[in-house]
């Protein structure tokens, strides 16, 4: 989840220099604030309350569970409701919704705090790979790497589809673009901090930029480096008018068109994915990868400000592909392969990670 306090000027700043390089080791793995069972998809809700671990829900005032779904085994679809399936998560703006996307495509819409089931549809044939709610907290959009349905957007309230990118030819194409054939499977997946727009990168490096409220393609563009390799992670900037591209180990900048600017920063990332996120109004950025010479799995502290970084420490052995932060950039929850979920104070880890004595 991207925050929407980062300051325009402080991005701006940020990305208007030449590339710096991410090069600190990593440090010893600092004390986390609490440890919680799970190793699953993760979220914060925007008010700050609640931290979603898959289908539990977490409360961050005691940092216990608050509640949780009941997981259904089902006899036609058994692993659609196995509780270590869910890929993907969001909370509606008003964080009174969460949506769970699994591996087999099912979507669910849990009500908060209760978990009460509101809906459970198909929404892909596969793994859903990101979710994203509009500012009425009722439309929807889901990303997959279905080879059938890539993205889907519709009003949970209504039930009416808006818009799906569809690759099956035997369904009729809408000409007003309410099915259309755009892009292959999307692993990668953003919204925008004003949740007008989403943009998705398929598995070819393909990057497309829609509106959340009818589906309408914007813009298409090849990611950094063409069709070599495919993308890793997706920002909007604070005024939703840019997008940062991360692809190991460079994060980039371009205009929503697709035009590069020259703003780039580098990192010492290995080819393992890289992932980034805006922690606050300081342009502090929280980078996720596993550095190349010690091969830790870390998460490097870069002051957009001072345009360095301030270190990396190392919250996990094992590698990890879910991590969130807090609204506020107060908390960051990372979880490595296996387990279990850790959650830091951003603020004294940064602190300690400039004064490591």
């Amino acid at each position: 989840m991207f925050i929407q306090r980062l300051f325009v000027f402080s991005v701006c700043v940020l990305l208007g220099c030449n590339s710096a390089r991410v090069t600190k080791t990593p440090g010893q793995t600092k004390e986390p604030l609490v440890t919680l069972d799970g190793n699953v998809a993760l979220d914060f809700s925007p008010d700050g309350k609640w931290l979603a671990i898959g289908a539990e829900l977490i409360d961050t005032a005691t940092w216990k569970i608050a509640a949780k779904l009941e997981e259904r085994l089902s006899e036609e679809n058994p692993k659609s409701k196995n509780h270590w399936g869910y890929t993907s998560l969001a909370f509606s703006p008003d964080s009174k919704k969460l949506a769970l996307g699994d591996q087999d495509g099912f979507l669910r819409i849990l009500d908060v705090p209760s978990m009460q089931m509101k809906e459970e549809v198909v929404a892909h044939g596969a793994r859903i790979t990101g979710i994203g709610f509009a500012s009425d907290n009722e439309t929807i959009v889901t990303t997959s790497v279905d080879d059938l349905i890539r993205i889907r957007i519709w009003n949970s309230g209504s039930g009416k589809e808006l818009f799906r990118s569809d690759s099956n030819d035997k369904t009729p194409k809408d000409a007003g673009g309410t099915v259309v054939d755009v892009v292959q499977g999307v692993d990668v997946f953003a919204i925008s901090p004003n949740r007008e727009l989403f943009a998705a990168a398929d598995v070819m490096s393909k990057i497309i930029v829609g509106n959340v409220r009818d589906g309408k393609i914007l813009y298409e563009f090849k990611g950094p480096n063409g069709d070599k390799v495919e993308m890793d992670s997706l920002c909007f900037s604070s005024d939703s008018k840019r997008l940062f591209i991360g692809v190991t180990p460079t994060i980039y900048e371009y205009e929503l068109n697709g035009n590069p600017t020259k703003a780039t920063i580098d990192t010492s990332a290995d080819s393992s994915a890289i992932r980034f996120k805006f922690l606050n109004e300081e342009s502090l950025i929280a980078i996720n990868y596993v550095d190349s010479v010690s091969k830790l799995p870390g998460v490097n502290f870069y002051d957009g400000l001072q345009k360095k970084s301030l270190g990396t420490f190392v919250p996990h052995q094992s590698r990890g592909a879910y991590w969130a932060t807090s609204s506020d950039g107060q908390y960051m929850a990372t979880v490595g392969r296996g387990g279990p979920v850790q959650i830091w104070d951003v603020k004294k880890v940064v602190q300690e990670l400039r004064s490591p004595n």
